[in-house]
């Protein structure tokens, strides 16, 4: 079973309101069949960053050679701002540097 949970959504810095804050952000509960890859005690993450990352996984493969996110974090910590791009990907979200990966390899089976 595949847990995907966002607890506390929030704008950054647990502000009511950030103009400048383009993004949503909040703990995440992250597991597949109990065995858990982010945490809510990892602390917050862009949690709209990540949903566009894990879009991404549905069609393509995702490790540290070659990520579909814009930092290597398929979680991000932070991602300031959003740019459209002419790159594989048409949107580049860049933040702090920190955040969770997970390696997303499809299998031949599915």
């Amino acid at each position: 079973m595949i847990v995907l949970r966002a607890v506390d959504l929030q704008w950054i810095n647990d502000a009511k309101d950030e103009p400048e804050d383009q993004c949503a952000h909040a703990n995440v509960d992250f597991s597949i069949n109990k065995t858990s890859f982010v945490e809510t005690k990892d602390g917050v993450m862009t949690v709209s960053a990540a949903a566009l990352y894990l879009l991404r996984t549905l069609e393509n493969d995702s490790n540290a050679n070659n990520s579909v996110s814009s930092g290597n974090f398929t979680f991000p910590c932070c991602a300031f701002n959003a740019w459209i791009v002419q790159e594989q990907y048409d949107l580049l979200m860049v933040g702090c540097g920190s955040g969770k990966s997970i390696d997303v390899t499809h299998g031949n089976n599915y």
